[in-house]
């Protein structure tokens, strides 16, 4: 009757132990990507990580590993939205996080479709396939422009949440950084005043690592929030 009278009701939310494994992938897909990138970078013989984009390692004699490592990363990322729109159900509101999930989704399938369309030489006397357009459509199209769309919703979406305070803020600054640094690199890309394509894979790491830390990022939450056995109190008003 009380509670009648005060038109409200509690429902605490526990992360399925389940969940949290699926976000798991978050963590694991760009640690995974990073490491490997950063290996083959160094062990490609005429590959250079300062002026040459990280899809160009597909060109290179260890090429077959790094088709390998954009399937496998972007197949872990579309798990952890998996994870992630099962777990953050309690936390946001569900046709938002299932949006959500959908654009972070979509930056794991940037990834499979840049193992499967090799992207093309550099240079500007370099014919273009429509392979190598697909590389660039994918990893622009669903990489690098969707997720850095759900990292600001999300964060904006946890106000509620006290002790996410400091996550939330990282959340929505991450999703701005990442378009600031994809802009970056663009604009350095073309631009000799700072190099030109002398400066272009600096640029492009520092972006892919910006977007795919916050997976990690995310993922470590998640997995904190369930180990600790932490509950949220949602209060919902009736009409």
């Amino acid at each position: 009757m009380a509670f009648a009278i005060y038109a409200c009701t509690v429902r605490a939310i526990v992360l399925p132990k389940r969940y949290p494994r699926l976000a798991l992938a978050g963590f694991a897909g760009p640690i995974i990507f990073i490491s490997v990138f950063i290996i083959l970078g160094f062990i490609s013989l005429g590959y250079s990580p300062v002026s040459q984009v990280i899809s160009e390692l597909e060109l290179y004699k260890y090429g077959t590993v790094q088709v390998v490592n954009f399937i496998v990363s972007g197949t872990l990322l579309i798990v952890f939205s998996i994870g992630f729109y099962k777990a953050m159900q309690g936390f946001i509101k569900k046709g938002r996080v299932a949006a959500v999930s959908i654009l972070l989704a979509l930056g794991g399938v940037g990834l499979i479709l840049g193992g499967v369309f090799v992207t093309d030489p550099s240079g500007p006397n370099v014919a273009h396939t429509i392979r190598g357009v697909l590389h660039v459509i994918a990893g622009f199209m669903l990489f690098a422009l969707p997720p850095p769309i759900a990292f600001i919703v999300v964060g904006l979406s946890l106000s509620n949440v006290r002790y996410l305070r400091a996550y939330r803020i990282y959340s929505v600054l991450a999703g701005i950084a990442a378009y600031g640094l994809i802009a970056l690199f663009l604009f350095a890309s073309g631009n000799t005043q700072l190099g030109g394509s002398h400066t272009t894979g600096i640029f492009n790491r520092i972006a892919t690592i910006e977007a795919l830390a916050w997976y990690a990022v995310t993922a470590l939450n998640i997995l904190s929030t369930s180990s600790r056995g932490e509950t949220i109190a949602r209060t919902q008003r009736n009409s």
